[in-house]
């Protein structure tokens, strides 16, 4: 039996993406029509665009949906699949970048890795969908560890190995058990030599590049290839993946353009063929839960994970004070100050002016305030989960 499975990143966010609309419909129509058995989808921000997926692909093969709602801005990952979907889990990641670069948007997307158990002919099937914490600046050091190694030096660095670590776990965790082969696809946000990636299949050395048995020589590249109109200029890099701990029989890139010139995406998708036969008596995924042997043998890199995300923690814990007390210097003088006046006038007899005070005072503290507050509360449960994974690493 072959199972055809495609991973793509839709670029779906809600004002900042070109065409989204026409875009998503689009790609609608393209599942409609495509001969797919599984379709990992990322950036699915926008509720009525999930609707419009899930629609469109279930006129054709695509009859099983199952979207994963998360975060401050929604969800983003979907599933979309032909054959039944019997369970899922979903696991979002304890730390998800800064809470004050709006502009990168990682944080409020609250990543995390989606899973579903699908109920195929040959077996049961797990299929994993996920998008890590984007480099925004793909400056790379050399560190004397790990042999001698390139790092990412961009802030999100410790972030995201820590999704990866945590992403291990997880699927270790879902899939030790049983007989149920893998898959893992989504926008990982790293090519296939950086640190990350390297380190999730050493802990992880049963799932196989897909695009790289297929095509060892060529580099695939998904993201940041030529697209007029897109800000980012990052150099072309192959940071969409399928990871299987099944044999690929074939892989291609798919979903680069309509057939009037237009742009589907800011990634290219990758579709994969996967041989799946009948399910053997013997445990296809075996792996350690805890993944205890195979994190020891990157102790250096981690413990340099460590130190960053405890340097992080004091940095977050500094500006959620600070926060707070501006939150509490800007409304008090705001409350105290319209407090008087609307007694002053109301003494006065001129109760409508001072009512009208009083409301403008409210609505003030109401926008201001909780705004201030958030942001402190972000900050301080972002330094949390730091000082979690920094004690626990």
């Amino acid at each position: 039996m072959l199972v055809k499975v495609l991973t793509f990143n839709i670029w779906g966010l809600w004002l900042v993406s070109k065409n989204r609309q026409e875009r998503v419909r689009l790609i609608g129509e393209h599942l409609e029509k495509a001969d797919l058995d599984v379709v990992l989808l990322q950036e699915v921000f926008v509720r009525s665009d999930v609707q419009t997926l899930i629609t469109l692909a279930a006129r054709g093969s695509l009859q099983h949906a199952q979207y994963f709602d998360s975060g401050y801005l929604g969800g983003e990952l979907l599933i979309l699949s032909r054959y039944p979907i019997t369970y899922t889990r979903y696991h979002k990641y304890t730390v998800s970048g800064s809470p004050i670069s709006v502009w990168e948007g990682d944080f409020y997307a609250a990543k995390g890795v989606a899973m579903a158990c699908l109920a195929t002919p040959c077996g049961p099937l797990h299929v994993y969908n996920t998008h890590t914490n984007a480099n925004y600046n793909h400056v790379f050091q050399h560190v004397d560890i790990e042999g001698g190694v390139e790092l990412p030096s961009d802030s999100n660095f410790p972030v995201r190995l820590v999704q990866f670590l945590e992403l291990a776990y997880f699927i270790a965790a879902q899939s030790s058990q049983g007989d149920a082969p893998v898959v893992l696809g989504g926008d990982l946000n790293c090519g296939p030599q950086d640190i990350e990636v390297v380190v999730l299949r050493s802990l992880l050395p049963q799932l196989k590049d897909s695009w790289n048995i297929v095509h060892p020589d060529e580099p695939g590249c998904t993201s940041n290839y030529d697209l007029p109109g897109h800000v980012r200029k990052d150099p072309p890099k192959r940071i969409d993946f399928l990871l299987s701990s099944l044999m690929p029989v074939s892989a291609e890139l798919v979903m680069d353009t309509t057939a009037a010139g237009m742009r589907l995406s800011d990634h290219l998708g990758l579709k994969t063929v996967f041989a799946c036969n009948a399910a053997p008596s013997r445990k296809r995924f075996a792996v350690e839960p805890g993944l205890v042997s195979l994190i020891a043998l990157h102790k250096a890199l981690f413990k340099l994970t460590e130190e960053k995300l405890s340097r992080g923690s004091k940095h977050w814990v500094s500006i959620a004070r600070n926060c707070a007390v501006l939150a509490l210097a800007a409304c008090a003088p705001v409350l105290i100050a319209s407090l008087a006046i609307g007694i002053w006038l109301a003494a006065t007899e001129k109760s409508i002016a001072g009512e009208i005070v009083m409301y403008v005072a409210a609505v003030l503290a109401a926008l201001l305030l909780p705004l201030l507050l958030a942001f402190s509360v972000a900050f301080q449960g972002q330094a949390s989960a730091m000082r979690v994974h920094a004690s626990g690493l």
